[in-house]
């Protein structure tokens, strides 16, 4: 549906308003900041939808709020999957809003999986998108990417 896969951009953020208060707020109580709270469960689907085979090009954790707490708050990660699947990641306990999305691009469109919505954008011959569909509602982004696209152990990157 999708053709030869080349790119994925997720967006995984929470707006924590007091960022030095609670468990997030210390290494040692969290084991880490926004990488470990929230980064592994996206990487973890990530995995499941282009295999095991990655490659870290790049990593950035930052601190972007003053404040008294000593873990990142922010993490911007880019992955490439296999041969040719390149992940752009973003993380963030500081969001001005909550936002859950990832979205999956193709040589012929679009699948964008955020919040309750699964939007499907397609190319017309020429390349350009044309149509787009909201396909199905969901509670959970990853009970999607399981029920969706998980009929084998990793989806491959060419002809979804």
């Amino acid at each position: 549906m999708l053709g030869n896969i080349s790119s994925v951009q997720v967006v995984e953020a929470i707006d924590v308003v007091e960022l030095a208060e609670g468990w997030r707020a210390q290494k040692g109580l969290a084991g880490g900041g926004v990488v470990i709270d929230m980064g592994y469960h996206m990487l973890d689907q990530l995995v499941g939808l282009f295999g095991r085979r990655s490659e870290v090009q790049h990593a950035a954790v930052m601190k972007t709020r003053l404040g008294s707490y000593d873990v990142e708050d922010t993490a911007h990660i880019s992955v490439t999957f296999g041969d040719s699947v390149n992940a752009t990641i973003f993380l963030s306990h500081s969001g001005i809003r909550s936002e859950e999305k990832i979205s999956i691009i193709g040589e012929k469109g679009i699948l964008t999986l955020g919040g309750e919505l699964v939007r499907l954008s397609l190319c017309d011959k020429g390349g350009k998108l044309t149509h787009t569909s909201n396909i199905l509602f969901m509670n959970h982004l990853p009970f999607c990417l399981n029920e969706v696209w998980l009929a084998s152990s990793a989806v491959p990157t060419t002809g979804i």
